[in-house]
């Protein structure tokens, strides 16, 4: 696919933001996280699946690269442990 055609690729979020689909949403109460979301999907874990389609889940993934050092995870060791995202605090810093 040419990645020169691809909605963003020539005026980046601005030509999505203004693309018809997205009409109806108002983009700075989302961006003062003022909004609800249509579908909010129901998780058991953070490794719940079940809203993808079995197809997807099953997949092996085929362009990923991942060094075999850490292919393998000792029980109890987390690549990510402690770590967390807060878009709001990460913003007022």
């Amino acid at each position: 696919m040419d990645e020169s055609a691809r909605l963003g690729s020539k005026f980046g979020a601005r030509e999505i933001k203004d693309h018809i689909f997205f009409r109806d949403i108002d983009w700075a109460k989302v961006d003062r996280l003022e909004t609800t979301p249509p579908f909010k999907p129901k998780i058991k874990s953070d490794q719940d699946v079940a809203n993808f389609d079995k197809a997807f889940v099953n997949q092996s993934p085929i362009d990923s690269f991942v060094h075999s050092k850490i292919t393998k995870v000792e029980k109890g060791s987390y690549f990510f442990k402690d770590f967390e995202y807060n878009r709001v605090a990460a913003e007022q810093n």
